[in-house]
């Protein structure tokens, strides 16, 4: 019987390094004039889809996570201790950040990780959360 071993893709397989470059170059020097590195603030915001999107998917009423990432700038912006976001933050800027999450690179190791699963005898399969189920073999 063969082995098998799953994996998601999204914070497993790739690295938010790229999604947290963009927010640093976009809006770092805004963030830091509030005391805010951009690391804190794209995990704090990537923190909060992650868990509206589940709760808005879990209660029938799905959304995009680009959507969902969208309507939460400015309020995590907010909560992070910007006063008044949408006086000094724009819409621009925030596509900008949402554009690095679509960025999302593969982490350098894992290609190395993958063959010596395969070396030993794994089927290796990652899964990005389709909600059809669907799997790709890698």
């Amino acid at each position: 019987m063969p082995k098998h071993i799953i994996f998601d893709v999204v914070g497993t397989c790739v690295s938010f390094d790229a999604y947290f470059a963009a927010i640093s170059r976009t809006i770092g020097s805004k963030l830091h004039a509030h005391g805010i590195t951009a690391k804190h603030f794209g995990y704090t915001w990537m923190t909060a889809a992650e868990l509206e999107f589940t709760f808005l998917s879990i209660s029938e009423s799905y959304r995009s996570y680009k959507d969902v990432m969208r309507a939460l700038f400015y309020r995590t912006l907010f909560m992070a201790g910007v006063p008044n976001p949408r006086a000094e933050f724009t819409d621009e800027e925030r596509e900008a950040c949402i554009a690095g999450y679509a960025s999302l690179q593969l982490r350098a190791e894992l290609a190395t990780a993958f063959e010596r699963l395969r070396s030993a005898g794994f089927e290796v399969w990652c899964w990005g959360g389709d909600a059809r189920g669907e799997g790709v073999e890698l």
